[in-house]
């Protein structure tokens, strides 16, 4: 019964639906949106958070809103906000400082803040915890350093700056929140490096180029060193802000000067192509963010009755884009940044078949719930060298054909003797390369337990195309020196939690 609980516990300190944020930048504020099933906006509540706030950005597990504040003062405030279960906010701590000139913040999925200050010229990280910020660490980043982002597993950030030729500064980010600069400066040609955003595969970096109207792309090697591979116009005047769908297929760009949204098509190289997709708003749009299944663009002036508030567009299946309505008011003055929480989606097992090893009782309904009611397999000699006594494959669908990241629990057990001498393995079946791909593996124990697998990088791999559908194999490998024979594994519950 262990994997129930666990699951309530998880839920406290997060939306319960989809949400987004956005800050207003003169009137001192965020606004929190429901995202509808339909993709309208409903408004949850405005919140104030200081003066001219600038960025938001939310933590992996959803729990904290944090929001960055670029005045004309030269100590800069960081806000952190609680998010409740109905998506509103709740300000628990005072601010924290930060250094003069502060544009972007970016939350890593370790649960730390790196917010570049383009005045003081450095990236400042802090910890986020408690519903609190907490300062772990400064390094220099060039000359005017505006954006900053992070590789999906959090062990890379990456600044670009838009003075002195323009670069890319590097840094590897350890557990405690301490950046190492990464070699020399990246140089970005063809503009000012604005704008980035990382491939859900974490080896792709792009970079726009403002008035040189190009995105550059970056191959992210081993070490978190960048090496240029190509460049794609942007289909627009002033590329700034990027997001990338959640499937890796699509590239979004907000151009600031022709108030234009564009779509590149990203191919399974990484490379970027024209789309031909180009879509006017309003007469000054700010920032661009996707969900998968919606684009939302913030349009920050009623110059010429431009349409202030969130522009929202549904994503159609041939990729096209449609327009879902006028914009919707934020309720305060010239819209910005924009955060977009995507709670985890929980689904159960819809099949089962046992491999490799004996049936010994029970099946797809028993590990649909964790109540001590198991699926056994008795352990038989393996097939060759290294293939498991037992093992399952499950399937199960998802609620749409894109993740960004699939997190698998089981909880099990074994008779075996020594039980940790067993060692479990995870496996997903990728639809790209109609291979098994190795996730994970992990120790068994005698009593049930729960393991837990990820994948991160570009987890859409493993959804099946036009279906949804997940496949895991999972093992049991005996060494060879195991004291029991005729040893059984027990599977009590076995739960998908897919993110969009």
């Amino acid at each position: 019964m262990i994997a129930l609980l666990l699951a309530v516990v998880s839920a406290v300190g997060q939306a319960a639906f989809k949400t987004l944020y956005v800050t207003n930048n003169v009137s001192g504020n965020v606004t929190a949106f429901r995202v509808n099933g339909d993709g309208s906006l409903t408004t949850i509540g405005v919140y104030p958070a200081g003066v001219n706030p600038q960025d938001c950005a939310l933590t992996h597990d959803g729990r904290n809103l944090v929001v960055l504040n670029a005045t004309a003062a030269q100590i800069e405030e960081l806000y952190v906000f609680r998010v409740m279960a109905d998506g509103s906010l709740v300000q628990l701590n005072p601010p924290v400082t930060v250094g003069d000139g502060p544009l972007s913040v970016w939350v890593t999925r370790n649960n730390f803040a790196l917010v570049p200050s383009a005045t003081d010229d450095n990236l400042t990280s802090f910890l986020v915890s408690n519903d609190n910020l907490f300062q772990r660490d400064q390094k220099p980043a060039g000359t005017f350093p505006i954006k900053v982002i992070s590789t999906p597993n959090g062990d890379f950030v990456y600044c670009s700056g838009s003075s002195a030729g323009g670069n890319v500064y590097k840094y590897s980010i350890d557990a405690n929140g301490m950046l190492t600069p990464i070699g020399v400066p990246t140089p970005v040609t063809e503009g000012s490096p604005q704008g980035m955003a990382v491939h859900p595969n974490g080896r792709i970096l792009y970079v726009s180029t403002a008035l040189g109207n190009v995105v550059r792309w970056f191959r992210i090697e081993s070490n978190g060193e960048l090496t240029a591979l190509g460049s794609q116009n942007a289909g627009g005047n002033s590329c700034t802000e990027l997001a990338i769908h959640p499937a890796g297929n699509y590239l979004y760009v907000c151009n600031v000067v022709s108030d234009t949204l564009t779509v590149l098509n990203v191919h399974p190289d990484g490379s970027l192509s024209a789309t031909g997709q180009s879509y006017a708003i309003g007469n000054d749009i700010r920032s661009v963010e996707t969900d998968g299944r919606f684009v939302y663009v913030t349009d920050e002036s009623s110059i010429g009755g431009s349409p202030v508030g969130v522009v929202v567009f549904r994503i159609n299946n041939d990729g096209t884009l449609t327009q879902l309505g006028p914009a919707t008011p934020t309720g305060g003055t010239r819209p910005q940044q924009m955060a977009v929480w995507s709670p985890v989606v929980s689904v159960l097992a819809t099949g089962v078949a046992i491999t490799a090893g004996v049936p010994s009782g029970g099946g797809l309904a028993e590990i649909l719930a964790s109540d001590n009611q198991y699926l056994r397999v008795r352990e038989a000699p393996p097939i060759a060298l290294g293939a498991p006594s037992a093992r399952i494959e499950v399937e199960t669908s998802a609620p749409q054909d894109y993740a960004s990241s699939i997190e698998i629990l089981v909880e099990t057990g074994t008779s075996a003797a020594p039980a940790q001498a067993v060692t479990m393995t995870l496996d997903l079946w990728d639809n790209k390369t109609n291979t098994w791909q190795r996730i994970g593996s992990s120790a068994m124990t005698s009593g049930d337990s729960e393991h837990v697998f990820e994948a991160l990088w570009q987890a859409s791999r493993f959804v099946e195309p036009g279906t949804g559908r997940i496949r895991t194999r999972i093992g049991w490998l005996d060494p060879g020196s195991l004291f029991t024979f005729g040893w059984q594994v027990r599977v009590d519950y076995i739960e998908f939690r897919v993110r969009p």
